[in-house]
Order: structure tokens, then sequence, then C-alpha cells
């Protein structure tokens, strides 16, 4: 599914916060920081451009011990991503594996980066190296599953979300992007199995219903189909990824009206959704030509 492996992986690199929390108040009673510095994990109401400069203060000053220093680094390269430099980001990761080659969490974390800047040949390296330093790790093969499913390469992704789904059987990423994977290789039914068993799992994410979405149309089940993509706006009403997919088919079925209506909600959730806009601005052009 558009964006759900790409979320989970960013999520991961900036899960790291906690522990850069804690190894920095470490840091600080050790000893003192500067006002600037305390910045970088401060809790309360402070800008990204704030915590962007407080990591800086530390990791150009000598007060840090060199795991705070990773931490610090790992900070900013999230707080960038947030302004999308995702550039700025990378070369955060890039000082940090410079350092610590074996720094898994720094290459997971630079993957998802290239994932988010549009660049996903740049990321197979770092989830190659991930694999070979650490062979259960679930989050390598689905970010390379990712990639090679992009690039249409479906027999080496569905070969590394079966990777996944033997270290962690219950992975509903996993089931729902194997599925999808089966869809567009051309095996609907093989690909249910996993759509049915990710709603058995989690029926409360909606995503194991956008996968059997996908299957009826492939089997030309055009009303199961979208009735699957309604209980999946019913259950995550703000989730963008999900309009999407309803909007891309109605426009199939030719119901330009109700394709429209679903790109204006995901323009009214997420106002600088470029593609919302350009696929809007699409359908609303052969609306005025019909």
């Amino acid at each position: 599914m558009v964006g759900m492996v790409g979320r989970a992986l960013v999520a991961a690199a900036a899960g790291v916060g906690a522990l850069a929390l804690a190894t920095l108040i470490e840091v600080s009673a050790a000893r003192a920081e500067s006002p600037l510095s305390t910045k970088c994990n401060a809790v309360g109401n402070l800008s990204v451009d704030d915590r962007i400069a407080g990591c800086t203060a530390l990791i150009e000053s000598a007060a840090a011990m060199p795991r705070g220093l990773v931490m610090a680094h790992f900070r900013r390269a999230m707080f960038y991503r947030q302004k999308g430099e995702i550039d700025r980001a990378i070369a955060d990761y890039d000082q940090i594996i410079e350092r610590f080659p074996d720094n898994l969490n720094a290459r997971i974390a630079r993957a998802s980066a290239h994932l988010q800047k549009r660049e996903p040949e740049a990321a197979l390296p770092d989830y190659a190296k991930v694999i070979e330093l650490d062979p259960k790790n679930t989050y390598a093969y689905l970010g390379r599953a990712h990639v090679y499913s992009s690039r249409r390469d479906f027999v080496r992704a569905i070969a590394d979300y079966d990777q996944a789904l033997l270290i962690h059987p219950d992975n509903v990423i996993a089931h729902v992007e194997r599925g999808l994977a089966y869809v567009r290789k051309g095996d609907p039914d093989r690909a249910m199995l996993d759509c049915d068993r990710a709603v058995e799992i989690s029926p409360q994410t909606g995503g194991g219903q956008l996968c059997r979405g996908r299957v009826y149309f492939a089997k030309g089940d055009r009303e199961r189909a979208l009735a699957e993509l309604d209980q999946t706006i019913q259950i995550k009403p703000k989730n963008e990824n999900f309009y999407y997919f309803r909007a891309e088919s109605f426009s199939q079925l030719g119901e330009l009206d109700r394709a429209i209506a679903d790109y204006d909600r995901i323009i009214e959730l997420s106002p600088r959704s470029r593609s919302a806009y350009g696929c809007r601005g699409r359908r609303l052009c052969s609306k005025r030509r019909l």
C-alpha cells in the first residue's frame, strides 16, 4: 500500500528519539550544557528550527560523549525530515555511518530517507548491509521488498516479504504488501490469502480491507471492491491513502464527480498534497471534455 511501509520505516528511524532523550539527559547530568543545546531534546512548544539549532549546538560542542553526538545527529536528521530538507538529514546519517558503519538504525533511517526523497535505488545498499549484519531485521526486508515492488520486480519483492513473515508471521504490513504484489503479478487468488490474513490479524487498521478491494478489482467485481474501500474509510476517515485508492477506483469506473470529491477530501486533510491537486485537476479536465 502506498506510503505504509515508508511510514513504518520513518517511524522506526524516529523511534530512536526516546533513547536519545535518555542519553542526553544522562550527558547533561555529567556536565553542564548550553541553554541552546538543551533544545535538541527539550519538551515543550519549540519550533523545528529551534530544535535543529539545539542539536547543531550539541554536535558542535565538546560537551557530549560520542553516543550523545550520535543521538543528536539522529534528532537533527528527524527534524530536517519534518521540514522536507532530506539531503541534510541524509548528511547526518552519513556522519553516523562513517564513524559507526555497523549502526543499523542509521542505515535503516538513511534508506527510508532515500525513499522519502523518491530515490528507491539509493536505499538498496543500506537495506542489503542491514540484512548482512542482522538477517532477522524485518524492517530491512520490508524496505527492500518495497523497492523491488516499485520497479515491478515482484519475484524478489515477494521473496523478501516471505523472509519478513518467517521472522514475524503476524506482520500486517508484510501481508498487505505481499498481497498487493501478488495482485500486480497477476495472481489475485494467492493475493486474497494475504489480504484475508491481514484482516484477521488486525481488522482495525483497514489495510487488509484495502488489499481485498484491489483483489476484487483485479477480478472484475467492482461492487465488492468499492464496498471494501468504503470500509477502509469508515475505519480510518482521516487516512489520505484510503481516499486516494477510492478516488482512483472511481476514476477507472468513470465516476469523476465521486473521484473529485475524494481528492477534495485529501486536500482538506493535507493542503500540501501535490498529487491530490494534480489528480483532481486532471479529473476536472476529463469531466469538461465529456
